[in-house]
């Protein structure tokens, strides 16, 4: 009932009356009686658009899908010109990437009583900036709405159970996002690269949070998980350094925070597993999991407190500026590149006399040549010629006491407190960022570092004597 009617394009393949002429012969593109179509309407009827039925065709601008309409298929308007769609409540199943890569998409309107959206359905539209997903749809799938990177208003009906994994990948203009009640799992890096999301809400109900979920959101503010929560994977909020709040809520049987450290802790194991850069290790914990502060890049000093047992693989994965690590006497077990990518790593301090079991490649190679090793004086020759250990270039022995040993001087001026207790000094209340140096009394640079993120310092000065600090 449309007159002639063709498809022009390599490959195409289906045409039915005359040829066109070559003036219209353009690549994937539809034809009704020579005049080019550009506001698709599909006749009454019609139950289903086949696989790549409409892939890649430039010249639809959008598309009326009539009730008839059950089904639209794999790939069926993928990299197509189509900017405004309307996906009626009669169509039951939308398939794999049906619209995906259609880059001028701009208006999007999926209605209740869509059933099904299938993986990648709108992954790689750049220029869509408002989703709403209904309540009938009951599961956001993998990819669907991947590299949306202007979609800046995102809203998820109550009624829906899961995201799939990566499935709002790269969204990088959304700044905010509400997680309904009724959803009970958020896939593998959903939110990943999310680069400007600053609020997440997550709701009384859900009950798994896979790893990489948060990774890379560098505009993360705050995270609250909810009591129901019962599964969290590792790297949860990786990379997320305005990270200022991480908590859990009272009730919460698997996880707690340990008051206010923004930390995330097994409770059955003692163990670390996810940390804000703003989070601090209390008394009591046993275990720093498995890229537990990976990618803190602004921690430039960490004092591990005695009781820590074990430092997981990869624990402190690309903290490019941890400047110096001291690992208490109780840790038994150091990793597989537990210190991988600290380039800025110049002093290890190990307070305990018997060197602990340390896998081979447990620290950066860079580490072993340019950090230098402190250890008790009276176990110098245990260490370089233990396993692991004999690697570093540099092993010296100085006189630091355990971390719980009274210190041998503890002053403060104004609101910055300083301790000594043989060749580490500590510094406490200053500025993050502040420069810290070293001289002799002669005027010469012993060494410069700046304040952690928490307004901390540690120092390992080279020899015993009397310095000036000055911060």
């Amino acid at each position: 009932g449309v007159g002639d009617v063709f498809f022009s394009g390599e490959g195409e393949g289906s045409q039915s009356g005359n040829l066109p002429s070559p003036e219209f012969m353009k690549p994937n593109n539809l034809y009704v009686n020579g005049q080019l179509v550009t506001n698709l309407v599909i006749p009454e009827g019609v139950t289903s658009v086949s696989d790549a039925a409409f892939m890649g065709f430039g010249g639809i601008k959008s598309v009326t899908f009539p009730a008839s309409v059950a089904h639209v298929g794999i790939r069926a308007f993928c990299k197509s010109a189509l900017q405004t769609v309307t996906i009626p409540a009669t169509v039951q199943s939308i398939d794999i990437a049906a619209f995906s890569g259609c880059a001028d998409l701009k208006s999007l309107t999926i209605e209740d009583g869509v059933k099904d959206i299938g993986p990648a359905a709108f992954a790689d539209c750049l220029d869509l900036k408002k989703v709403t997903i209904p309540a009938s749809i009951k599961n956001i799938q993998d990819f669907t709405f991947r590299w949306c990177n202007s979609m800046e208003e995102l809203t998820i009906a109550d009624g829906i159970e899961s995201m799939g994994e990566w499935a709002f990948y790269q969204c990088d203009k959304l700044e905010k996002v509400s997680i309904p009640s009724s959803v009970k799992s958020i896939g593998r890096n959903a939110f990943n690269a999310c680069k400007e999301l600053k609020t997440v809400q997550l709701s009384e109900g859900l009950e798994t949070i896979d790893r990489y979920a948060f990774t890379n959101c560098s505009s993360l503010e705050a995270l609250h998980i909810p009591a129901s929560v019962k599964a969290i994977g590792r790297n949860v909020v990786e990379d997320c350094p305005n990270l200022k709040s991480l908590t859990i809520a009272g009730g919460n049987t698997v996880y707690d925070t340990h008051g206010n450290s923004n930390a995330i802790y097994e409770t059955g194991t003692n163990s670390i597993i996810a940390v804000s850069p703003e989070a601090t290790i209390p008394e009591g914990i046993e275990t720093v999991g498995d890229y537990a502060f990976a990618y803190c890049s602004d921690k430039q000093s960490v004092i591990l407190p005695e009781g820590i047992k074990w430092l997981g693989d990869y624990a402190f994965l690309h903290c490019w500026s941890l400047h110096t690590i001291t690992i208490p006497e109780s840790v038994a077990y150091i990793g597989h590149n537990t210190f991988d990518s600290c380039d800025g790593l110049k002093e290890v301090i190990a307070l305990a006399s018997d060197p602990c079991k340390i896998e081979d490649d447990a620290f950066f190679v860079n580490n072993y040549k340019n950090a230098n090793l402190y250890v008790p004086d009276n176990a110098v020759d245990s260490y370089r010629e233990a396993e692991g250990w004999k690697k570093f270039e540099h092993i010296e022995g100085h006189s630091v006491m355990s971390i719980n040993t009274p210190p041998i001087l503890d002053y403060s001026e104004g609101e910055i407190m300083f301790k000594t207790d043989g060749q580490r000094v500590l510094l406490d209340n200053l500025n993050a960022g502040d420069n810290i140096i070293v001289y002799t009394l002669g005027g010469s640079m012993v060494k410069k570092v700046k304040a952690a993120p928490d307004g901390k310092a540690i120092l390992v000065l080279p020899t015993n004597g009397i310095y000036v600090i000055r911060t």
